[in-house]
């Protein structure tokens, strides 16, 4: 089946999720610092400042009769400081150099046949214990927090040797006592991990690391890479910042594995749709979250579900319902980018049940018949681990899952036309602007498409492409689009193709294959400095597809001497860390900040959208100022901070961002994982020289808008409550009303600012908010929100 990009500007939320054989809490996410390669041993030093983060490397293992029986294994580590593992921390063990004493655990894991997929290999853990009431066997560590379970000695050269009180050659019968219960096997790749589990809040003097070997007890050798590496750190870390789990103590995902493998069930009974915690398994249940058949009640193709009632996805007890990924979930190479190794291609070419069915998870793999509840499984019924690859394994004739799936996100590379901006005339003010554009086709070495009959844009309202333009009546910092007769400070624009239809009215094709639209409307004769015009829409098939293509833009002058850009605050590349190919809007506007905010401008609200006052938020509309907006779609529901954002969009649907949050290892408070603006916190250079438009807006005369200064703007699309805004407006923030409102008007219809319904403060004079809340200051925002 094939999925369309999101549209919605999406942050996914993953969750600690707790295995309750392991050590540890649902608790808060870790310290900074992405998992690095392995690097060579350095000079034993002291660290200067401690770091709440640190990372551990197994350099020695020996187990008594490794190649025979085995017994209770030793490992030699030490810490760093850095990813790179060059500067080696002076303690390993704690109780020195300002740390406290670490109370790390280990666990064990050995590479077994997968039965699902023969030929290939799958961790499974040697210490496990059960729990619960009836009993689970599940994987865990050995130790647990605050404990030490074996012998640690610190060696006084900077490394530490630990000693397991788990004896590999007296395997025992599973308890409710962590313990050996695999037979050894000297031949297998085993992997010895650690985890310091302190006793209280990671910090600075208890910092959090991880880290893993693998060793070969039969031959001796201490593997110098990971021998299965599916998903990189790198991949997670790219949307999660730092991937933290377990209370911030599991950093890395081959110390993950150890515990989450075939040996691990889901053990919680309150847990719904969930049965494994194979890292795998439970990973892609996370991220397709609310997508799920489980949930919706529908296969991942879109067809019904016959005789299910659509449910949650609850995993070990925590609620992932609301959880989607940020781009299409068919996109593997997301996070299965690693170029080489043994694992590398196992997810295109080892396809399984329990890989397979953890996302299409109302499919029946076993019954000819699938019962009520349940899709049968298309190709045939029973099937049987190992049989998968036959089919669906890449090079397959029969149903490639690389021909089903995206694999990656779409890139300007491999997009299906191009758009290029060639040149803006006739942009004096009270002129009708004139575009020459191409519109070509990479396939066919960049030639012109002919948008009248090519079938890409002749299918029906699946393609679309407009010319629009912008322009500030104030700075060119802030667009608003005054004078253009559209309401809530939108632009105007002109259809070059709309439903399928070519506009020859407006738009003539030149002899050279580009084209040349001319506007219908005027640039207001008060407009000044400098305009923006923007291609958007996008090619499609009369099946439904619509193909995303990235927007272009290109200033104009209207009274400057030469084009003068606005100011640059967001990079839209970090936005495509995790959102692939930042698309919206059906697929009508891609990859460029630029365009997103000609029409999310200070003036504008979603006020055309909205049939009065909304029963989701009690708003009669709500400002889609990008900054405003963005902010708080990232931060989500967290009362009594903020309720959360609801904005209606085309149609007047209502898209509900109130369960959206950044992914968890981020905050808002990392300003830079967005911004490339130097001081985004509240300060007197904070970028907007406009006050941003909060009601009264379903008009074209931006006089009579209600507006809110800006920093409160901003702040207040997060903190919303009465307090935080009367604060707000006892340092400076204020509200500018229209005549014939004045100071104190009552206002009916709801709105935040400043105030709950009803009168509306101002205020005279600057709002005095960086004297507490800028860089360094006493309320430092960087203080409280994660930084």
């Amino acid at each position: 089946m094939t999925r369309n990009s999101f549209s919605r500007l999406l942050a996914t939320a993953v969750a600690a999720v707790a295995v309750a054989g392991c050590s540890g809490d649902k608790g808060a996410t870790g310290a900074q610092g992405p998992q690095g390669p392995a690097g060579t041993a350095g000079t034993t030093t002291s660290t200067a400042t401690n770091s709440a983060r640190l990372y551990a490397k197994i350099t020695a293992v020996s187990i008594p009769n490794a190649t025979t029986t085995g017994g209770a294994p030793t490992i030699t580590y030490r810490l760093y400081s850095d990813a790179a593992m060059t500067n080696a921390v002076g303690t390993c063990a704690g109780n020195a150099d300002g740390y406290a004493a670490f109370t790390p655990n280990f666990t064990i894991a050995k590479q077994v046949d997968d039965p699902a997929n023969p030929g290939t290999k799958m961790w499974k853990s040697y210490i496990n214990k059960l729990i619960n009431t009836p009993p689970v066997s599940v994987a865990t560590a050995e130790g647990s927090r605050g404990v030490v379970a074996g012998t640690l000695k610190d060696n006084g050269d900077g490394s530490c040797s630990y000693t397991y009180a788990a004896d590999l050659s007296k395997p025992v019968v599973v308890s409710t006592n962590a313990g050996v219960t695999e037979t050894y096997d000297p031949a297998a790749d085993t992997r010895f991990g650690i985890q310091n589990d302190p006793n209280g809040t990671l910090s600075a003097t208890n910092p959090a690391f991880d880290g893993f070997g693998d060793f070969v007890p039969s031959t001796g050798t201490l593997q110098s890479s990971d021998p299965r590496m599916l998903v990189a750190d790198a991949a997670c870390n790219a949307c999660h910042y730092q991937l933290a789990h377990h209370g911030g103590k599991r950093l890395s995902v081959g110390y993950c594995v150890t515990c989450h493998n075939a040996s691990t069930p889901d053990p919680d009974p309150t847990s719904q749709n969930s049965k494994s915690l194979t890292l795998g398994v439970m990973i892609h249940k996370i991220h397709q979250g609310s997508l799920l058949p489980s949930v919706t009640g529908k296969n991942l193709d879109g067809t019904t579900v016959v005789g299910m009632t659509p449910g949650q996805i609850i995993i070990n007890g925590t609620d992932y319902t609301a959880i989607t990924f940020p781009q299409d979930t068919g996109n593997c190479t997301v996070c299965h980018n690693v170029p080489s190794g043994t694992g590398s291609d196992y997810w295109k070419m080892q396809p399984s049940i329990a890989f397979c069915g953890s996302c299409h998870d109302r499919t029946d793999f076993a019954d000819a018949t699938a019962p009520s509840g349940w899709t049968r499984h298309t190709g045939g019924a029973p099937l049987t681990d190992g049989s998968c690859a036959i089919c669906h394994a890449a090079g397959s004739q029969i149903a490639d899952v690389t021909k089903f799936h995206a694999l990656a996100a779409p890139t300007p590379a491999n997009q299906k036309a191009a758009y290029k901006i060639l040149n803006v005339t006739n942009t004096a003010p009270g002129q009708n602007p004139v575009v020459t554009f191409s519109v070509t086709n990479p396939a066919a070495n960049n030639a012109n498409f002919d948008l009248a009959t090519d079938p890409l844009w002749t299918a029906g309202s699946n393609s679309r492409l407009f010319v629009t333009f912008g322009w500030t009546s104030s700075t060119n910092d802030n667009w608003n689009n005054a004078g253009s007769g559209q309401v809530a400070g939108q632009p105007f624009n002109v259809a070059v193709v709309n439903n399928g239809v070519f506009n020859s009215a407006n738009v003539a094709k030149n002899s050279d294959g580009t084209y040349t639209a001319t506007a219908t409307t005027a640039i207001p004769a008060n407009i000044t400095g400098s305009g923006v015009v923007l291609i958007e829409g996008h090619p499609g098939t009369t099946t439904g597809t619509r193909y995303s293509v990235t927007t272009p833009t290109m200033n104009f002058a209207i009274t400057d001497s030469s084009p003068q850009a606005r100011r640059q605050v967001v990079d839209v590349t970090k936005c495509d860390k995790c959102h692939g190919l930042l698309s919206l809007h059906g697929n009508n506007r891609t990859d460029n900040i630029d365009a997103c905010v000609i029409c999310h401008n200070t003036s504008a609200t979603d006020v055309q959208q909205r049939s009065g006052v909304s029963s989701l938020d009690n708003k009669d509309q709500q400002s889609i100022q990008l900054a405003v907006m963005v902010h708080a779609i990232h931060s989500g529901a967290e009362p009594p901070y903020t309720p959360g954002i609801v904005v209606y969009g085309f149609g007047g649907r209502p898209v509900d961002f109130r369960d959206v949050k950044l992914p968890q290892g981020n905050s808002v408070g990392k300003c830079f994982i967005c911004h490339t603006d130097a001081n985004p916190i509240p300060s007197a250079d904070i970028g907007l020289t406009e006050d941003v438009t909060v009601g009264n807006s379903n008009t074209a005369d931006q006089t009579q808008f209600i507006r809110v200064s800006k920093i409160a703007a901003v702040c207040s699309s997060c903190h919303s409550a009465t307090l935080a805004l009367t604060h707000m407006a006892q340092n400076g923030a204020n509200s500018i009303l229209p005549s014939p409102l004045t100071a104190n008007s009552t206002i009916t219809t709801p709105s935040y600012v400043l105030a709950v319904t009803g009168a509306f403060p101002t205020n005279a004079g600057p709002e005095t908010c960086a004297l507490c809340h800028g860089a360094g200051q006493i309320a430092d925002t960087a203080l409280f929100h994660g930084k």
